[in-house]
């Protein structure tokens, strides 16, 4: 047995460490094992407090609570037995470390934190509010970890609200869940929900009983138009799953049209394209979630067909966006970054120099069109690939220092 103990490695020694001071509770064993546990990661240690404090018990907890200040409460939270040698003084220390520095885990485990943290209720609905605001759809999912808080229901509130303009998609998924505990505000969030992301519920409706049944009821119990015209589009014999979607985004915009006008300009690339890129830089438009993604989706289709003609001349391998005009080409760029070949970068970018010449519109005006959306991937990539000088160079100074602050506004 010696033989093979001394072989071993730290962590497979550790990992059989109790049964080893079971077998052989010697001096040898013990120093195996201290040895050991001197060497491996603090996470791994909290799983074997029991070992450690039988060798060595004042050595073993000052391991513990070293141990403890390093782990991320995730890994603590599964070690429970080495948390009463912490003491509720210490570990109370590290919970509101963690839920200060915002860590996830802190609200996602704190109930088994609650019987050596006296206070931890209070400071689980600051961080879960804290939450809210940066990962509303998160807050869905770990309800169970707050929901034994008095205020628990208020927060799964404000999660719901949050996440059906943020994260439409985990709104639809907590569908069963948000009815259950909100049932006064269920059809308020799931209005919002779909409103927001209308392709993902037409795509729900037939592939999620659940969810799809919870969006169908809110959908009928609904006076709004556009959802009616979804319901329409969703139960029509239209071809294909792609074409329900576009057109469940043209009936945000043109809720009062027939199907087969809207059937229409989902079919027509160019008015598809220019609902598309109104719908998306018009403040609070309807649809802004599925649009981002149609947006998106469109831009990186383009970018690789561009990229896949590197080595043909620039008339043949720009051909795609030959009639894009300015606002298009700068959503094809900040939109399909990360497709983008440096030479298909800078094609782009000089068609966008000599747009904006064409159309007469100066940089800050095409900014100001976009709501300086996507303003840092632009000059992020415009720096990367040495253009920010030439964009700059078309900007007067104050311009130029309204950009900036632009840029730097919430990093």
């Amino acid at each position: 047995m010696k033989t093979a103990v001394e072989a071993a490695t730290p962590e497979e020694v550790m990992n059989v460490s109790q049964v080893l001071m079971d077998l052989a509770p010697t001096d040898w064993a013990r120093s195996v094992v201290k040895a050991s546990a001197e060497k491996v990661k603090p996470e791994m240690l909290i799983y074997h407090g029991r070992t450690l404090t039988q060798i060595d018990t004042k050595w073993g907890e000052q391991l513990l609570r070293e141990s403890v200040e390093e782990c991320g409460l995730r890994e603590l939270s599964v070690g429970a037995y080495s948390l009463a040698f912490v003491g509720k003084e210490s570990l109370e220390k590290i919970f509101v470390k963690k839920i200060l520095a915002n860590d996830v885990d802190a609200v996602r485990y704190a109930n088994d934190y609650r019987e050596y943290v006296p206070q931890a209720d209070m400071y689980l609905y600051s961080a879960v509010e804290r939450l809210i605001e940066r990962n509303p759809g998160y807050v869905l999912e770990i309800f169970d970890s707050y929901r034994h808080h008095p205020r628990g229901v208020e927060l799964l509130k404000a999660a719901s609200l949050k996440a059906a303009q943020a994260d439409p998609k985990s709104v639809f998924q907590h569908a069963e869940r948000i009815g259950e505990f909100l049932p006064a505000d269920k059809q308020v969030i799931l209005e919002s929900a779909i409103i927001n992301h209308p392709v993902g519920a037409i795509e729900r409706i037939y592939t999620n009983r659940s969810a799809g049944n919870s969006i169908r009821l809110a959908i009928v119990n609904s006076d709004r138009v556009e959802l009616k015209k979804l319901l329409e589009i969703a139960q029509g014999g239209f071809q294909g799953s792609e074409q329900k979607s576009k057109m469940a985004v043209v009936a945000m915009r043109y809720p009062s049209y027939p199907v087969q006008e809207l059937e229409r300009i989902a079919r027509d690339p160019g008015a598809f394209t220019k609902l598309l890129l109104s719908l998306r830089y018009t403040p609070d438009a309807p649809g802004r979630y599925s649009v981002d993604e149609l947006v998106a989706d469109n831009a990186r289709e383009v970018v690789r067909e561009i990229n896949d003609l590197h080595n043909e001349a620039d008339d043949k391998r720009f051909a795609a966006v030959r009639n894009y005009n300015a606002l298009e080409l700068y959503t094809l760029m900040v939109y399909g970054e990360d497709e983008l070949f440096t030479s298909s970068y800078n094609g782009l970018f000089s068609r966008l120099m000599t747009g904006l010449k064409g159309e007469g519109i100066a940089p800050q005006d095409l900014l100001t069109r976009v709501g300086y959306e996507k303003l840092r991937p632009f000059i992020r990539l415009a720096s990367q690939y040495h253009r920010l000088p030439e964009w700059l160079s078309q900007m007067s100074s104050s311009d130029q220092e309204t950009m900036i602050t632009r840029f730097v506004q919430n990093i």
